[in-house]
């Protein structure tokens, strides 16, 4: 293993994620105090965070020896099992998108989804509370579905796989992951974990991170209108 890989893996899989963990931990008391600066900064910070680690990520792979197909940035493969793995990411990134619509036109369906979204951890301090919060949330949002694929099933799956099996640092990126999310609760996790596993397979399956893309940005993004349509000011049952 060459330095630059050995820093390629300290980085994706250690200071990347302790970074972004005590980073949570800071901020979660300021946004319980419903600061609305400090969690309009913190979306920023993410922001910074997400597409900073994912571009340093990107480096030093290709410092590292990787090519872009290596992470998952090339066009992948051209076969029938990729071809799945595009129809499973299309149909349920709509599946995502008829979700948000129902939520926004059936009160029924908005009650429904207020008892499921009641376990979400401490995901709940930071959701946003005004329309200029919830733009931000969007971006973040969209950048998370992007960066978190580079970093996670691109970047991080390409380096463990230099010392051990594929199958192996595909379950590993899996759990890191996870962990990572633990602050949306138990059930938030759960969700997370199939999300994650289907994105891996789609990966796998394809060789490209763009499937993956669509379907980890979609769900974001239209998870997020969804708990912001959900919110208690909007005095909508």
């Amino acid at each position: 293993m060459t330095v630059w890989q050995s820093m390629l893996i300290i980085t994706v899989a250690v200071a990347v994620p302790v970074e972004a963990f005590v980073t949570l931990r800071r901020n979660r008391v300021a946004l319980r105090q419903d600061r609305l600066e400090d969690r309009g900064a913190f979306f920023i910070w993410t922001l910074l965070v997400l597409w900073s680690s994912a571009a340093l990520g990107v480096g030093l792979s290709v410092l590292s020896g990787a090519s872009l197909g290596h992470i998952g940035l090339g066009p992948g493969r051209s076969d029938g099992q990729a071809l799945v793995a595009w129809a499973m990411s299309i149909s349920l990134s709509l599946l995502a998108l008829g979700q948000w619509i129902g939520v926004r036109q059936s009160s029924r369906l908005r009650r429904r989804f207020r008892a499921r979204y009641q376990d979400i951890g401490d995901l709940q301090a930071y959701l946003p509370s005004t329309p200029s919060e919830q733009a931000l949330f969007n971006w973040v949002g969209l950048s998370a579905g992007l960066t978190e694929e580079v970093i996670f099933r691109g970047v991080l799956i390409w380096a463990l796989a230099l010392t051990m099996p594929l199958w192996l640092a595909a379950g590993l990126s899996l759990l890191l992951f996870v962990a990572l999310h633990r602050y949306q609760g138990t059930s938030g996790m759960f969700r997370v974990g199939v999300l994650g596993l289907l994105l891996t397979v789609i990966v796998l399956m394809s060789g490209s991170l763009w499937p993956a893309m669509l379907l980890h940005a979609s769900v974001d993004i239209f998870n997020g209108l969804v708990l912001w349509r959900l919110r208690p000011a909007t005095g909508v049952e």
